[in-house]
């Protein structure tokens, strides 16, 4: 291990370093890091494909948000400890303790404008943490163990070894404790966000969908979208009141439109063919908002769309009515989340291309009544004001039995409006807002407002005492 200096002069164990003085230039030039002192960057993780779960991925991103957190607090608790010339004293404090490697680093970083390295900051406060750092965070739930466990973390990284669910969790959850005791809270919030992201704490532990906080790109939303539907499926609610089938698959690829994954989930008497040919439970996870809908999509059997023509203006909007009724308590204890009613036409130039679209409707159920909401003033600027035309609009280019187009009824969970949806009771939203759809499931399948029609395939057909329900 060499004992030079980073600008390649002699170092002196015990002699203080003179540090450079100031430069008026806007814009310095940077030292030159010192050469091969046995330590190594972090490598970028690799790109993950979209399929893949990737608990490294979150721990180096989690790494990366440490110097911000850090940096000033070191510093702080450093120049408390030893004094204004506390470089001088800690380097020679280092090479009592034979760090000598570690003070030309802590030297290297201490002259740059910005945050100090991961791997220097965590070993800084490791050996010195019985005289300088262990009275503060000792107080707020930090050990030595625990720094010690986060520079193995750090080391992990560098040497592109493999991270475990579990150990993605824990290093996590151990850096928003330590950005947490010194009182870093942006940092925190991001962390304990991608605490909740990390893909081995979902299934029966959902935590929610955190990209309110956390950045959204397919590979991510992919993971939470796939750990979502494995708990969607084996819901009861879900089978008992709507008869999903938990066993369908949903779509090989997620991916979408717009910045937006979606899969599917298939009801239990309308489970042959294609999903597309039937109608379907939609979940939709995008960067900004979470969308769970039952889909008449514009490929199904031409028979959906008849019957649901077939019942008429005034019944379709007693439908729309009635979902919404059935929403009145998911709407209380979800606040923010929105009814919608979303029609869409859509074209392929080719049939692996993306489609490009036409026309799109997105409708808030509740223009088509109001929705009361209180007299006061605020309480009427919360609420949509009644606009029936637009849920008439919907059902008259429904009305072309011919026309390509997607119908879907349900709800949208804006991250920004909407806490409750980055949090573990997520998936009884999601849920329940697929239940309240029940009035217009119960058209499809043949309920009591339906046409009766017939058609050449074997009709799905519920039972008539799930129909009655």
């Amino acid at each position: 291990m060499p004992n030079g200096r980073p600008d390649g002069s002699a170092m002196i164990p015990g002699q203080p370093v003179s540090l450079p003085e100031e430069s008026d230039s806007e814009d310095p030039a940077e030292p030159a890091p010192p050469a091969d002192i046995g330590r190594e960057p972090i490598a970028p993780p690799p790109a993950v494909p979209l399929t893949e779960n990737s608990p490294r991925q979150y721990v180096f991103e989690g790494m990366e948000r440490l110097p911000g957190a850090l940096t000033s607090f070191v510093e702080r608790r450093l120049r408390s400890k030893f004094g204004s010339n506390w470089q001088a004293r800690v380097d020679r404090q280092l090479h009592d303790k034979k760090k000598e490697f570690l003070s030309d680093w802590l030297r290297y970083w201490s002259e740059r404008p910005s945050s100090w390295d991961q791997w220097v900051l965590l070993n800084v406060v490791d050996v010195f943490w019985s005289d300088t750092f262990s009275a503060v965070l000792g107080r707020r739930g930090i050990g030595d163990a625990d720094i010690k466990e986060l520079i193995e973390v750090r080391n992990k990284l560098a040497h592109n070894e493999p991270f475990g669910c579990n150990d993605a969790e824990d290093a996590l959850d151990l850096m928003r404790r330590l950005t947490k005791a010194v009182h870093a809270a942006e940092a925190t919030a991001k962390l304990d966000a991608m605490h909740k992201a990390t893909p081995c704490i979902w299934g029966n532990n959902f935590k929610g969908f955190p990209f309110g906080d956390v950045h959204f790109d397919d590979s991510k939303g992919g993971n939470v979208l796939h750990f979502a539907m494995e708990a969607l499926r084996e819901r009861d609610d879900l089978r008992h009141e709507i008869r999903i089938d938990p066993n369908c698959q949903g779509r090989p690829d997620t991916r979408g439109d717009g910045g937006v994954v979606w899969d599917v989930l298939r009801f239990a008497d309308a489970n042959t063919g294609e999903f597309f040919e039937n109608p379907h439970l939609t979940l939709g996870v995008g960067s900004e908002y979470v969308s769970a809908m039952t889909t008449l999509s514009n490929k199904a059997w031409k028979e959906y769309r008849s019957v649901l023509i077939g019942i008429g203006a005034d019944e379709f909007r007693n439908m729309v009515r009635g979902v919404l009724k059935e929403m009145d308590t998911v709407l209380s204890d979800c606040c923010g989340m929105e009814p919608r009613l979303r029609v869409r036409q859509r074209r392929w130039p080719k049939p692996s291309a993306r489609p490009l679209v036409d026309a799109y409707t997105d409708v808030d159920m509740r223009t088509l009544d109001g929705n009361g909401g209180g007299d006061s003033e605020s309480d009427v600027k919360r609420q949509p004001e009644r606009q029936p035309e637009w849920v008439g609009a919907v059902f008259s280019v429904l009305k072309d039995e011919n026309s390509n187009l997607e119908l879907q009824i349900g709800a949208s969970f804006p991250y920004r409006t909407c806490p409750k949806i980055a949090g573990p009771n997520a998936l009884d939203c999601v849920a329940r807002t697929w239940i309240a759809c029940k009035p217009y499931i119960k058209v499809l399948f043949g309920g009591k407002t339906a046409t009766v029609f017939h058609r050449p395939l074997d009709r799905p057909k519920y039972p008539e005492e799930w129909l009655r329900r």
